[in-house]
């Protein structure tokens, strides 16, 4: 009888933690080749070959963390500190090279209004730790989607990381100006509901 595919796949990564080390290593070097040629891209303002070589970029990171972490914690799970202090040098390693893959990638999505797509990996990094880009990014694309209240907490979150940021001051006064214009159409609303009862 055979094993369960689960059970030989978790024999395997145990047995091979060198091979695992190995694969990560040759992984952040092949995402570190896309996200050079990811960053000329973007500099030259070619949009689709930085969208393309940090997509790249950010696969190979992720099979070099697959490789170093068999089950990935998700953020609520600990805090950043406690988790970072259990982590290997390489896991440290794995680590800084995939947030800032992942946060340029999020820069390209933001920049072609894919909203969702931003949402998507600024989490991603916020599963690795807690940055300000990452929470700015995030809460654009809320402003974006007119989420105002998932928007106002990782705006109120990057602000306690970075408060000093301009960028951060100036989607807060959007974010404030359409507040007080949706309370005031919400009032307008219950007034007008109120004189058609009466």
């Amino acid at each position: 009888m055979s094993e369960p595919k689960g059970l030989s796949a978790v024999q395997d990564a145990t047995q091979g933690s060198k091979e695992n080390e190995e694969l990560a290593l040759e992984q952040l070097r092949k995402a570190e080749v896309f996200k050079n040629a990811g960053n000329e891209a973007l500099k030259a303002g070619d949009m689709k070959k930085a969208l393309r070589s940090y997509h790249m970029a950010h696969l190979h990171t992720r099979l070099a963390v697959k490789a170093t972490t068999p089950i990935q914690r998700k953020r609520s799970e600990d805090d950043f500190e406690e988790r970072s202090a259990r982590m290997s040098p390489l896991q440290k390693k794995v680590c800084a090279a995939h947030v800032p893959v992942v946060n340029n990638l999020s820069v390209c999505h933001l920049k072609k209004g894919n909203w969702a797509r931003v949402i998507e990996l600024c989490t991603e990094v916020l599963d690795f730790e807690d940055n300000a880009k990452a929470f700015m990014r995030r809460a654009k694309a809320y402003y974006h989607l007119n989420k105002q209240l998932l928007c106002r907490r990782d705006l109120d979150h990057a602000m306690t990381l970075s408060p000093d940021d301009p960028g951060l001051a100036e989607l807060d006064k959007k974010l404030k100006q359409r507040e007080v214009d949706s309370a005031r159409k919400g009032n307008k609303a219950l007034a007008n509901n109120l004189k058609a009862m009466f």
